[in-house]
């Protein structure tokens, strides 16, 4: 059964919107990566790493929203955002 703040939810939110989620334990930390293929072709990739399955989740999740946001800016608004 789910717990609160394990994560499932936005992993949920994220395989919904097309996501894919893969993590790796690395010492005590949780190293993730989730990768999106848009309608070009374009692969994003984000990281994140997290001391659980929730923590984790809660950083690529906001990394993956602030890819797609970014993503879809014309390009002088990505370059006024950096």
């Amino acid at each position: 059964m789910a717990r609160p703040g394990d994560g499932v939810s936005l992993k949920l939110w994220l395989e919904m919107l097309g996501w894919q989620m893969t993590s790796k334990r690395v010492g005590k930390a949780l190293i993730g990566v989730a990768t999106h293929t848009d309608g070009d072709g374009r692969e994003l990739h984000v990281v994140g790493r997290g001391n659980d399955e929730g923590e984790l989740t809660l950083q690529l999740f906001e990394a993956a929203m602030n890819a797609g946001a970014i993503a879809h800016r014309p390009v002088d608004q990505q370059l006024v955002a950096a």
